[in-house]
């Protein structure tokens, strides 16, 4: 520390301890992640200028806390950290905090204000984020539509994030959007074009090793 600004120190512990914490949410150990904020917060409330940076742990805070089912308390940490995101004018944060706050009403299975919410965020900032983040809306999107029965826009949606991810070169994540059409054409009872679908996909992970998912898809094909 005696190194470095006053604040770089700090800062950058806060940060790590922020890539821990979301690290241990991502494969479901919670109550570490949640230790992992605190220790995080701990170090960013030590810096002179910490709004954004504090702003950034809030959503990773709402993510951690959706598992415990502590919905409203991360519903106002994402709340708070868009509205700081908004006068920091970062949309792709916005962004982010807007689609975790339709997680969490995801979550309370309110999806028609989980879809409005999304259809608000595409209409005011889809211009404006990175492919990544446009793809993150779509998703949802998606998976919203799917949820209200709204098949068709939820088809569309998924072939244009497989579109998106094959004109990057992205195989995988391609078989794993194409893999959700093919659910939802089983699920609305179009079998042909559900066994189609299942068994081009079961050829695509086979080609790309993925020998896990290649097990699933021949269960669904099985079932159809």
């Amino acid at each position: 520390p005696a190194d470095s600004p006053s604040d770089a120190v700090p800062r950058l512990r806060g940060a790590a301890w922020r890539e821990k914490a979301y690290a241990l949410y991502y494969v479901g150990q919670f109550t570490d992640a949640e230790a992992a904020l605190f220790t995080a917060e701990r170090h960013l409330s030590s810096c002179i200028v910490n709004e954004y940076d504090l702003a950034r742990l809030g959503v990773t805070r709402a993510l951690v806390l959706r598992p415990f089912a502590r919905l409203q308390e991360a519903a106002e940490a994402a709340e708070i950290s868009a509205k700081t995101f908004i006068r920091f004018a970062d949309v792709n944060k916005i962004v982010a905090a807007r689609v975790t706050t339709a997680h969490l009403l995801f979550s309370r299975e309110s999806f028609a204000e989980a879809v409005g919410l999304l259809e608000e965020v595409e209409r005011e900032y889809f211009e404006k984020v990175g492919l990544e983040t446009q793809v993150l809306v779509l998703n949802n999107l998606a998976y919203g539509y799917r949820k209200q029965g709204q098949t068709d826009l939820a088809l569309v949606y998924y072939d244009m994030i497989t579109a998106i991810y094959d004109e990057r070169g992205m195989a995988t994540e391609s078989a794993r959007a194409s893999w959700n059409c093919a659910a939802i054409a089983a699920s609305v009872g179009n079998l042909s074009v559900a066994l189609d679908r299942f068994e081009s996909l079961g050829r695509e992970f086979d080609r790309l090793g993925m020998t896990s998912e290649s097990a699933l898809v021949s269960l669904d094909r099985a079932e159809v």
